[in-house]
Parts: structure tokens; C-alpha cells; sequence
């Protein structure tokens, strides 16, 4: 039903876990305890947003060490730490960053130099681009927001295949 709301232009938003359960790699997904960034056999998200993994109250519960540490043993994903008070709108490939904290990027596929610190931090007006993994200006700039492509990227579940997916937005705090 969530995919057929979004295929009609509908919206998705999430706060905190709603936030996490979006993306496809569900953090802290252990329904005993959520101290561990990986709950084994929990860590499907619902896959809306593939191809990333989404951890809320980053800055706040100092998880850039977990977010390290997954990083390592999925080098794939992408990983979002939202801080509180901050949320990000996915619409297509574009990510827009609204609030007063940030959002802590975790893309280097070098597990071997994947540290804590490594990471790109957006604040309020930054735009990131999912589709090519970069920073690409301000939430404000003159950009026809209709005619962006489809966010694309690799669904784990699909064999590597690319997949698309809707343009409707996500809204993740």
C-alpha cells in the first residue's frame, strides 16, 4: 500500500524509527534492545529509500561510532545519521536538509578506511544528490523540482540490479 501511495504522488514521512523503517537496511531494528546499530535477523527496512541505512538522534546519542561500524560490514550503503530537530525531504535523487542540527553522510565504500569522522556533514538548505553520492547546492536554489528524474539505486534484494523508484516524496526526521 505504501508503494502504491507514493506510485499516486502521495508522501511517506518518519520520525525516529518511522524515520529508520523507510530505508532498506533497518538500524537497531531488535525489537529487546536498540544499543546495537545491527539487530541480527531485524535488519530489513521497508526499502523505500534502497540502498541506505537511517540512524535518528545521531549526533545527540554520539552514534557516529555505530554508524562506522556498520559502514565496515556493508560498504554498500549508504548511511544517514539524522540529528534531532533536523529532517530531510527525499523528492527523485534530490535529499534536502530543513532544521536546526544536521545530517552525517556516510558513503566511502574503503572499508579499510572507514572511520568515525568520515562522513559529510549537510545543514539546513544543503541539497545531496542520492544518485551520484554528492552535495549539489541549497534547497533553495531555482531548480524545476517536477522535472527531476527518479531516485536510482541499487536494491541488495534485487540480484545488484538497478532498480527505480517512485519520485513522490519522503520525509525523514
Amino acid at each position: 500500500q505504501l508503494r502504491d501511495l507514493l506510485r499516486r504522488d502521495g508522501a511517506i514521512g518518519g520520525s525516529a524509527a518511522g524515520a529508520s523503517v523507510l530505508a532498506s537496511y533497518l538500524v537497531r531494528g531488535n525489537p529487546v534492545s536498540n544499543r546495537h546499530v545491527i539487530g541480527e535477523g531485524y535488519e530489513d527496512g521497508l526499502g523505500l529509500l534502497p540502498g541506505t541505512a537511517v540512524d535518528p538522534f545521531f549526533s545527540q546519542r554520539n552514534r557516529r561510532g555505530d554508524m562506522a561500524h556498520l559502514k565496515r560490514l556493508h560498504p554498500q550503503l549508504l548511511g544517514l545519521g539524522l540529528d534531532e530537530g533536523t529532517a530531510v525531504l527525499i523528492r527523485g535523487e534530490d535529499l534536502d536538509v530543513y532544521g536546526f542540527n544536521r545530517v552525517s553522510v556516510y558513503d566511502l565504500m574503503d572499508t579499510e578506511q572507514q572511520g568515525e569522522d568520515d562522513c559529510e556533514i549537510l545543514l539546513a538548505d544543503d541539497r545531496y544528490n542520492l544518485l551520484e553520492r554528492s552535495r549539489v547546492g541549497s534547497v533553495n536554489s531555482d531548480d524545476d523540482r517536477e522535472t527531476r528524474r527518479a531516485f536510482v539505486a541499487i536494491d541488495e534484494s534485487a540480484d545488484d540490479e538497478a532498480i527505480e523508484v517512485s519520485s513522490p516524496p519522503l520525509v525523514c526526521e
